[in-house]
């Protein structure tokens, strides 16, 4: 236990100076949306499609850790759903929604710092999995559910294009191409990589600290105008 906190530490540590630092308002809302957009686009992908790409596809792929992940995330979609239906007597849209909150995480900002802390680079084609199992179908799921009674049409291309050009899952897809046709990155670009990937925990940490703030407002905010509902 006592080495899981400290080995922990350090990675809420840094969320922790994200919150300061956006609470203290020491950075400008505009920089820290910049942090953001830059861990998103530029350093997870970076990371993941080195780490991806590095290593013998059937090492990171596991065809039973995918269906195995993408079925329990299912099951808790399916439940949450019909429990937000029944009890709730939501409608499709919100119990979309509902579901889609319950088995959607924040795994790409948490999960790489998180995974190569406890597991090193060979936790890298769990990571990958995961985060393929739930952009590219329990979030799509969800994202059509929602839309049912909107009336708004195409969205389904709209779920596609977002999924296809979404930075980490196109870098995922790309280290998987390369891995498998056994094709070695340039030591040029490996170091490039590394370089780029390294800024990946801290930037995308200190956003996740930005992202718990602006919940804590945001609930804050809501609880008060409750009476008032």
């Amino acid at each position: 236990m006592i080495s899981f906190f400290l080995i922990s530490l350090p990675i809420f540590a840094v969320i922790g100076v994200g919150w300061a630092a956006a609470r203290t308002r020491l950075v400008a809302q505009g920089e820290l949306d910049a942090l953001n957009a830059f861990s998103f686009r530029f350093a997870l992908p970076a990371l993941l499609l080195r780490l991806i790409a590095g290593q013998p596809l059937r090492q990171s792929f596991n065809p039973e850790f995918y269906t195995g992940y993408l079925a329990s995330g299912a099951i808790i979609f399916v439940l949450v759903l019909g429990a937000s239906r029944v009890v709730a007597a939501r409608d499709l849209s919100t119990a979309a929604a509902h579901a889609t909150t319950a088995t959607v995480s924040n795994l790409g900002f948490l999960g790489p710092p998180l995974t190569l802390a406890f597991f090193g680079e060979r936790g890298a084609g769990s990571l990958a999995m995961a985060i393929l199992a739930q952009v590219m179908v329990l979030l799509s799921v969800g994202s059509v559910l929602m839309a049912a009674n909107s009336g708004k049409g195409g969205i389904g291309s709209l779920i596609l294009r977002g999924t296809m050009f979404n930075p980490i899952v196109v870098a995922i897809v790309l280290g998987a191409a390369l891995a498998g046709t056994g094709l070695a990155l340039h030591e040029a670009i490996t170091r490039f990589l590394d370089f780029l990937g390294g800024a990946a925990g801290p930037a995308a940490l200190s956003a996740e600290g930005v992202i718990a703030l602006k919940s804590v407002i945001c609930s804050r905010m809501l609880t008060k105008r409750l009476p008032e509902i």
